[in-house]
């Protein structure tokens, strides 16, 4: 991007919003420039880095960027793991000024917020009033609902009451021509609360996992539920083997899908349970000697929480059932250590966070949705191209979401941190970690998975695969929704074309 250019909108910007929301100190810049996947990733520097308390301020900031046809980027707290944050050395728009409540309505259990509200703040009033949000993610980071949306994140109980889409009611947005867009079929009447949606047409779902290629979300309103007064987990363990991958599977499928017990479940692969004694234990020992008989100590592990509204009794009834059909496929009860872990990190305690980041820096965190019948055959052919590559094992790992119509994978690979200043080695496991993030993203479209998110990772390998009649579609209201193609260019699938800066 010219920086004649990028300093001529600044000095507009600074005059018309105000000079202490237009940041363009390189050290402040550079900051913007990753995600949690750290180095993984060649981002450029945003140009300038912009912070908006209105939805005027966001406004001005598109129209200035349509007169001089700068690369828009929206964030919320840069907690993605896919690489998606590339500026093309344009503005970033950070929306975390944009933070308030706006709105608890209790009679029809909705709350509205600005776009760049955190979500876990807002829990933490809702939670005082009795009420939660409850697809949200395990990041105590400063992750929004702005970009909750634009991703269609599932959270760390995404498995229990699946993705933001099923929550939202309708959104405030700011599109590429400048103007506000406010959706949800209940907002075009204007007598009608926000709490459901009317037969009318919508067009909510076109900002939903669009990662910000239609426009700036400003404003939400989401569905709210009453906090759950009782609480039950298990862990159940699996062998540490491809089939006793696939049983892990089977179980929860089954669980959830047959015998309708709804719950949080997440399998834990045997090298995530390694890595997890490793952390509890000390040990630093990966050695081929001790790694079998690591494996068979932690073996797959499922975990799982329940919820319920009338009594203790209720939950342990659901633990007791869980555990006969586990029973069946061969899963043992091994105690409720790791699924209270799991459950203390939803409502704030960090060891989880802890113990995952003890492995060393995340390389590349890919994330799929798949079907049940297809995880195992994903699994194995994760396993055969870390062994190609010659990637530690040790130092990979997977944590599956599993949830009512699909699992959710979360591929971790590590870089120890001991080998942090041995520079050529840490630029050949990168490279290792993009093939094994590439490999990926081919094996699970082979095995009918879908990302995620888009992600500039996943475009290549999706433009082959999607239907040529929806590309035309879908292309069409990026079109109509950003003209000139300044949000998020070169990321979505959306654009004909790369986005050509000056």
């Amino acid at each position: 991007m010219n920086q004649n250019i990028i300093s001529e909108a600044a000095e507009v910007l600074r005059s018309k919003i105000g000079a202490t929301k237009v940041l363009t100190d390189e050290f402040i810049r550079a900051s913007y420039n990753h995600d949690i996947s750290l180095y993984a990733y060649d981002y450029s520097i945003p140009g300038m880095i912009i912070l908006p308390e209105s939805v005027e301020d966001v406004q001005t900031i598109v129209e200035e960027a349509n007169r001089l046809h700068i690369p828009v980027v929206a964030i919320g707290g840069n907690t993605f793991g896919n690489g998606n944050i590339e500026s093309n050395q344009g503005i970033v728009v950070d929306f975390s000024k944009m933070n308030k409540i706006l709105e608890i309505d209790e009679s029809n259990m909705t709350f509205t917020v600005e776009g760049g509200a955190n979500i876990h703040a807002v829990n933490e009033t809702l939670h005082k009033m009795g009420y939660c949000y409850p697809t949200y993610p395990l990041c105590f980071g400063p992750i929004t609902f702005g970009s909750e949306v634009s991703k269609n994140s599932g959270g760390e109980v995404g498995s229990m009451f699946g993705h933001v889409a099923k929550r939202v009611i309708g959104l405030e947005a700011v599109v590429g021509t400048g103007d506000v867009i406010v959706t949800g079929s209940s907002n075009t009447l204007k007598t009608s609360p926000n709490f459901i949606q009317s037969s009318l047409p919508d067009l909510t779902g076109v900002f939903i996992s669009a990662e910000g290629a239609f426009g700036l979300i400003t404003k939400v309103t989401m569905q709210m539920q009453v906090v759950p007064k009782y609480t039950a987990g298990a862990d159940v363990k699996f062998e540490p083997t491809k089939e006793g991958f696939k049983a892990a599977c089977e179980f929860v499928n089954e669980l959830r899908n047959y015998k309708g017990l709804i719950c949080n479940a997440h399998l834990l692969d045997c090298y995530s349970g390694w890595l997890d004694e490793r952390f509890f234990t000390g040990s630093t020992d990966i050695s081929a000697e001790v790694e079998e008989e690591a494996l068979q100590r932690a073996g797959h592990i499922v975990l799982l929480e329940f919820e319920g509204y009338t009594s203790q009794e209720e939950c342990d009834r659901k633990v007791t059932d869980a555990l006969k059909i586990a029973e069946s496929h061969s899963g043992v009860y091994t105690g409720t250590m790791m699924s209270d872990i799991f459950a203390r990190a939803e409502h704030g305690d960090l060891k989880l966070t802890e113990i995952v980041y003890a492995g060393g820096f995340v390389g590349c965190m890919i994330m799929t949705n798949t079907p049940y019948e297809k995880m195992p055959e994903l699994y194995a052919a994760w396993l055969k191209n870390v062994e190609e590559l010659g990637l530690p094992k040790p130092y990979t790992s997977m944590i599956v979401a599993m949830g009512d119509d699909c699992c959710m994978p979360f591929y971790y690979p590590w870089h120890p941190r001991r080998e942090l200043s041995e520079e050529a080695e840490w630029n050949a496991t990168m490279e290792k970690w993009r093939e094994l993030a590439n490999r990926t993203y081919e094996d699970a479209l082979e095995t009918g998975s879908v990302p995620y998110a888009v992600s500039r990772k996943w475009k290549p390998y999706l433009l082959d695969k999607l239907d040529k009649g929806y590309l035309s579609y879908i292309q069409g209201v990026k079109k109509l929704f950003d003209p000139n193609n300044i949000f998020n260019p070169g990321v979505s699938v959306f654009e004909e074309a790369e986005h050509e800066s000056n």
